[in-house]
């Protein structure tokens, strides 16, 4: 049998080291309302948010909820004084209400407006 070069060595050794190595878990994303203890975790690319109540010591999942088929989370975060969880995909953009549980889908136009700063007087 032939003798392998050194870089030959060197090269096989590095391939298999790389293919060796555990894949590289997703980034977690992670919101929380400190007023409320509410905290919303995911992670991008994923279908689901988990809904959890913190109150050290305890943890309790309230909900998962589930974006539309299709779509994939790429980020969550409180909004407002009422404490609304936003969810973001790669799509569209959805608020979870606490009440029903169910992500409704926010308008083009509210989105533009809330990012704008140009809120409507009533007057």
């Amino acid at each position: 049998m032939p003798a392998m070069s050194p870089r030959l060595l060197l090269l096989a050794s590095l391939l298999c080291v790389a293919c060796a190595a555990p894949p590289r878990p997703p980034d977690a994303l992670v919101a929380r309302d400190a007023d409320s203890g509410v905290m919303a975790i995911s992670a991008v690319g994923a279908r689901n948010v988990k809904v959890l109540y913190v109150r050290p010591p305890s943890i309790v999942l309230l909900r998962e909820v589930f974006v539309p088929e299709g779509e994939h989370v790429t980020g969550v975060h409180f909004s407002g004084a009422a404490g609304a969880l936003i969810v973001d995909t790669d799509l569209e953009r959805f608020a979870l209400d606490t009440h029903t549980w169910r992500l409704a889908q926010l308008r083009q136009e509210a989105r533009d407006i809330a990012s704008s700063g140009r809120a409507r007087r009533r007057g």
